[in-house]
C-alpha cells in the first residue's frame, strides 16, 4: 500500500550563526526524496540536543552553513524507501541520527545504517535518546570508563545506567533538580553551580577523588572535574562542551591533574571502532529488556515553539529529554 506523501511540508530553519533565536518555522520546503540506502521518514517526534545548540551558534566542528534545515535526531514512521532497502518496510516505527539530516520537520530522510527499530511497546517520542544520549553514557561509562562494582562516579546524568553496575553515584545537578536525582538512586547530590564542587567530591571520597569522572559541561568545570578524579587511575571523559571550551596543558597533565583524559563523540565512535558501537548497542537492548534503561518521559513543545525548547535546554532549565512533535 503506498502512503500518499505530500509535495512539501514544514520545517525549522536556522537562518544564521547567532543562536537558536534565529531558527525560523518555514512552512514550504519541498519533502526530500530518500536516495540509495536511504529511508524517508514520516517525523512524529524529534529530539533537542545540546548538538543542536552549537550549531546554533557556529561551534559544532563540521556542522551546517545557514540557512539549513536544523535538528539531526528524529524518530516517526517509515513512508518510502530508496533502492537497494531491505529489512525495513513501510509502516515500521524507527528512531535514527544523522547530520544535516534536517530533523525539526513532518518529514526527513536518513541513512538505514541510522536507524533501529522502537522498542516494542515504546511510543517513538518515548525513544528519543537511544541513539545520542544514552549510547554515549553507557560508552562513557563501561569501554571507555571502565566503570566497575564498588567504584565511585561522579555524574550529571545516567544515573540509574551507573547504579546497575554496582557503582557509587555522586550526581551533580543545579539546585530545582535535585530531589529528581536522588529518586533516581544517586548516593550523593551536589550542586552543580555550587562554589568548589571538586573538595564535594574529595570530601565524599575520604580525599582519594573519583574513580571516574563523566564531563560533559566543559568551561570551567573542566578543571573541577580533573581535580575531583583519582589520581594517576581515575578517569575522566569528556563528551560534550555546552559550557564553552576549556584549555588542558601538557603542564596539567604532568603536575597537577595525574589522570586518564579520554574524549568521546559518538558519531566518531561509531565510524573508527564500529564494533564496539555494536557491542554497546547490544548492551544497550539489554539493559532495556531487563528493565534498566526505561521509556523516556520528554518535555514535548510544538515544531513552532523549537527556538523555545532550544532556548530552555541552553538554560538549563528543564530535566530530561526534549522533543518536538511536528
Amino acid at each position: 500500500m503506498a502512503m500518499s506523501i505530500p509535495a512539501t511540508m514544514r520545517a525549522l530553519q536556522q537562518t544564521s550563526l547567532n543562536g537558536p533565536q534565529d531558527l525560523r518555522l518555514i512552512t514550504d520546503v519541498p519533502v526530500p526524496a530518500p536516495g540509495p540506502g536511504d529511508v524517508l521518514i514520516r517525523v512524529t517526534a524529534a529530539g533537542v540536543n545540546f548538538g543542536d545548540i552549537s550549531q546554533a551558534h557556529g561551534t559544532f566542528s563540521g556542522g551546517p552553513q545557514p540557512p539549513y534545515l536544523a535538528g539531526f535526531e528524529a524518530a516517526g514512521e517509515i513512508v518510502a524507501r530508496g533502492e537497494a532497502v531491505t529489512g525495513l518496510e513501510p509502516g515500521a516505527r524507527v528512531i535514527g541520527v544523522g547530520i544535516g539530516c534536517g530533523a525539526f520537520a513532518d518529514y526527513t530522510v536518513l541513512p538505514t545504517v541510522a536507524v533501529i527499530p522502537v522498542p516494542a511497546g515504546w511510543a517513538e517520542q518515548e525513544a528519543l535518546g537511544l541513539l545520542v544520549n544514552w549510547p554515549t553514557a553507557l560508552a562513557a561509562l563501561r569501554p571507555l570508563g571502565r566503570i566497575a562494582a564498588g567504584q565511585t562516579v561522579l555524574i550529571q546524568a545516567a544515573v540509574k545506567m551507573a547504579k546497575h553496575y554496582g557503582a557509587t553515584v555522586i550526581a551533580t545537578a543545579s539546585a530545582g533538580k535535585h530531589e529528581t536525582v536522588r529518586t533516581l538512586g544517586a548516593d550523593h547530590v551536589l550542586d552543580s553551580c555550587g562554589p568548589d564542587l571538586a573538595a564535594q567530591v574529595l570530601r565524599l571520597t575520604g580525599g582519594i577523588g573519583a574513580d571516574l569522572v563523566l564531563e560533559s559541561a566543559g568551561g570551567a568545570t573542566l578543571g573541577a572535574s580533573l581535580t575531583a578524579a583519582k589520581r594517576v587511575t581515575g578517569r575522566v571523559i569528556v563528551y560534550g562542551a555546552a559550557g564553552g571550551e576549556a584549555q588542558v596543558t601538557n603542564w596539567d597533565l604532568i603536575y597537577k591533574h595525574q589522570v586518564q583524559l579520554t574524549g568521546l563523540n559518538i558519531g566518531m565512535l561509531i565510524q573508527a571502532a564500529p564494533e564496539i558501537y555494536g557491542e554497546l548497542m547490544g548492551e544497550l537492548f539489554a539493559l532495556i529488556a531487563a528493565g534498566v534503561l526505561t521509556p523516556g518521559q520528554p518535555v514535548t513543545y510544538e515544531l513552532a515553539d523549537g527556538p523555545k525548547a532550544l532556548a530552555e535546554l541552553e538554560a538549563r532549565a528543564t530535566v530530561g529529554k526534549l522533543a518536538l512533535l511536528p
